[in-house]
C-alpha cells in the first residue's frame, strides 16, 4: 500500500511541471557561503597594537599619506612621528595587494600584503604611538581601478575590517565609509572617510586610436545612473554634515579637483 502510494505521488510530480523561476542574486550573495567557509580555514591578518584615537582632545595637528608597498622600506613611519601628530590617517592603497594576483576568489594576495605589512617594526612603532583612521583604495580593495562590479569585494571588506579592527558602526552595513568628531564645542573637527570603491559605477573608457592621450582610458560618464558613492552612502554623508562642526575634513582615496589627466578622478562623474 505503501509502495502504490509513493508510485502515485511520484507519477503525479512528473506529470505537474515545476513553475519557471528567475532568482537574483549579486556576486556578494553568490559568493557568501563559500567565503563564511573559507573564513573558517584561513586566519586573517590583523595590524599591530594601536592606540585608540581620543575624540575628547584638541585637535590641532595630523598627518597623513597614501600609497604605501608592504615591499618597500618603511623609513617614513619614523619621519612621520617625529613631527608627533595626534593623528595619522592612511588614505587609501595602504598595502598592494593586487600585486600577482591572478583572480583567485580568496584574494591571497590581499591577506599576504597585510602579514608582511605587520611585520614591519617600523609599521608596528608607529601604530603603538600614534592613533589612526583609514580608509582604501583601488589595490587595498582588491584590483586596479575597481568599482563596485568587483565580485569579491564582501571578502575584501572582511579582510579590511579585520585587519584594522573597525567599529561595529562600520561593520553593521556594506562599505568601509565613517565619520568621526573630535574636539569640544567651538574646537570640534569632524573627520569624514568616503568609501569611493565599494559603490562605485563602472567607469566609462575611450575608445582606442593611435592618438589617445597618454594619461589615462576614461572620459566623464554623465549618466545620472552613475555613482561614485551610491544611494546609501550619499544619504549618510547629508546627515553627516547636517552635523555640528567647526572644520570638517572630508577624506577620498581618489583625486577630486584635478583635470590634468584621464585616469581615475570625480572629473569621471560629473554629476557626483
Amino acid at each position: 500500500m505503501i509502495r502504490h502510494a509513493l508510485a502515485a505521488s511520484a507519477a503525479l510530480a512528473f506529470a505537474t511541471p515545476l513553475a519557471a523561476q528567475e532568482v537574483t542574486m549579486s556576486p556578494v550573495e553568490a559568493m557568501a557561503g563559500y567565503y563564511d567557509a573559507l573564513a573558517e580555514q584561513v586566519t586573517l591578518p590583523v595590524a599591530p597594537p594601536g592606540v585608540p584615537l581620543d575624540e575628547s582632545m584638541t585637535l590641532t595637528h595630523f598627518a597623513f599619506g597614501s600609497c604605501n608597498h608592504q615591499s618597500r622600506g618603511q623609513h617614513m613611519w619614523a619621519q612621520i612621528l617625529a613631527k608627533n601628530p595626534q593623528l595619522f590617517m592612511l588614505i587609501g592603497d595602504n598595502v598592494y595587494g593586487d600585486t600577482n594576483w591572478d583572480g583567485d576568489a580568496g584574494l591571497g594576495t590581499l591577506r599576504a600584503a597585510y602579514a608582511e605589512q605587520s611585520a614591519h617594526p617600523e609599521f608596528q612603532a608607529f601604530r603603538a604611538a600614534v592613533p589612526m583612521l583609514t580608509t582604501w583604495d583601488d589595490h587595498d580593495y582588491g584590483f586596479n581601478d575597481g568599482g563596485g562590479d568587483f565580485a569579491f569585494k564582501g571578502w575584501a571588506e572582511t579582510i579590511y575590517e579585520t585587519y584594522w579592527g573597525v567599529s561595529e558602526a562600520v561593520r553593521a552595513g556594506p562599505g568601509i565609509y565613517e565619520s568621526r568628531m573630535i574636539g569640544p564645542e567651538g574646537r570640534r573637527v569632524q573627520v569624514i572617510l568616503l568609501d569611493t570603491r565599494y559603490f562605485r559605477s563602472d567607469l566609462a573608457r575611450m575608445p582606442w586610436s593611435e592618438d589617445r592621450p597618454v594619461l589615462g582610458p576614461y572620459v566623464p560618464e554623465d549618466s545620472p545612473k552613475a555613482t561614485m558613492l551610491g544611494a546609501a552612502q550619499w544619504k549618510w554623508l547629508k546627515g553627516e554634515l547636517a552635523r555640528p562642526a567647526d572644520l570638517r575634513i572630508l577624506v577620498s582615496s581618489i583625486q577630486i579637483i584635478t583635470e590634468a589627466h584621464d585616469y581615475e578622478s570625480w572629473e569621471n562623474m560629473p554629476r557626483e
